[in-house]
């Protein structure tokens, strides 16, 4: 039997569809939402607007009042609602076109079988490493257009069994990253954030962003040979910061306990949702990232800047999980079993190596043969 809330949620969202099917719709209203302001949907709402891209006029719809009135500030009234406000609703009902970062849920789950007078569009989080073939009933059963960065993500999708049309355009948040990097008032606003919390100047900045394991947490620095004294005076020595950012469903009251000792010092800091909500400006301002099968690498790329793989339970992850891409071919140059392996590989990429430059070339014209930088414009392109 369902609890009241949710039935009362379901009921709620159910009158919702309805509505959609009998209110006519505006073409060139989008609406965009997302759990949180790191998505994709976000990004296309911001690039929008900041390219000045006036076709189509976006709103974005948030489930935290603390989103909406961060949106409003920076773009102005109108520009954004709250999802179950009379506005964020009418919003919704009257736009022709939808775009999501994770699926239906992102809002509220008013979007259900395909509605033939809706442009349902799905970006998803990123290139993925993990296998994504579960999503194909889902995405047939929804969206229409689905965005892809190259002819070998399309071909991934395809074989998964994605009916929706996959445009291969790049994605927003990706577009983000390339327009933020030339842009040097963005970029003095994201440093800035983080001055505040540093206590000295870093030559280089590492962020250590793992992947969600659901059931168990991470495991950081995950050696026998760990010593976190050893990591301290290689810090000190290479002046370097280690940002640790964790998954958005995991809490700093829970995180390994090899971070004690670490966090105490100066070249440790959390990074997280508190400090920086969006995962894209922490890899701006950074120099590495070390993840274990985060799909933050192919973003990174972008930036040709490389990433370091701690992939300790792979064998298990591979079990639960899969992957979508030829892991060995993505790690190859930068993956450690140990903590001598991380420490000298770190040094390598700062003393400079054009054997890994030339492999994250090589892995860029790959996974992003063609450049997002006008990914929000061409994709509404297919809109007319």
């Amino acid at each position: 039997m369902l609890r009241p809330k949710v039935w009362i949620q379901r009921s709620f969202a159910y009158l919702v569809r309805f509505l959609d099917l009998v209110i006519p719709k505006d073409s060139n209203l989008i609406v965009a939402g997302s759990p949180n302001l790191g998505g994709n949907s976000y990004y296309f709402f911001k690039m929008m607007r900041v390219k000045k891209i006036n076709s189509h006029r976006v709103v974005f719809l948030s489930r935290k009042l603390t989103e909406v009135a961060e949106i409003i500030k920076e773009e102005g009234s109108g520009s954004s609602y709250h999802l179950l406000s009379f506005k964020g609703i009418w919003s919704f009902l009257r736009a022709k076109t939808v775009v999501l970062t994770h699926g239906p849920s992102d809002f509220f789950y008013y979007i259900g079988k395909r509605n033939l007078r809706k442009r349902i569009v799905n970006f998803w989080h990123t290139i993925p490493i993990k296998d994504m073939s579960g999503i194909a009933k889902g995405s047939n059963l929804t969206w229409d257009i689905q965005t892809v960065s190259s002819p070998w993500e399309k071909s991934l999708y395809e074989n998964y069994g994605v009916k929706a049309k996959l445009v291969i355009t790049g994605y927003p948040r990706n577009e983000y990253l390339i327009w933020a990097e030339k842009n040097q008032v963005e970029l003095s606003r994201i440093k800035s954030k983080l001055d505040q919390y540093l206590q000295f100047t870093p030559s280089k900045i590492i962020v250590y962003a793992p992947t969600y394991r659901h059931h168990i947490g991470t495991d950081f620095f995950p050696f026998d040979d760990f010593n976190p004294q050893e990591i301290l005076e290689f810090c000190k020595k290479h002046q370097i910061v280690i940002l640790i950012r964790l998954h958005p469903n995991e809490r700093e009251s829970s995180s390994d306990s090899k971070l004690k000792k670490l966090l105490e010092s100066k070249y440790f800091i959390f990074a997280n949702r508190d400090k920086f909500s969006k995962m894209a400006e922490l890899l701006l301002i950074s120099d590495i990232v070390i993840t274990d099968y985060s799909g933050s690498y192919f973003d990174f790329l972008l930036l040709n800047r490389p990433t370091i793989f701690l992939p300790y339970d792979r064998v298990e992850y591979n079990n639960l999980y899969g992957f979508a891409v030829n892991f060995d071919e993505v790690s190859q140059m930068t993956t450690c079993q140990n903590q001598a392996e991380l420490l000298e590989t770190i040094e390598t990429i700062v003393n400079g190596s054009l054997e890994i430059v030339e492999f994250l070339a090589e892995q860029k014209e790959k996974y992003h043969q063609y450049d997002p930088e006008n990914c929000s414009r061409n994709l509404v392109s297919y809109f007319n």
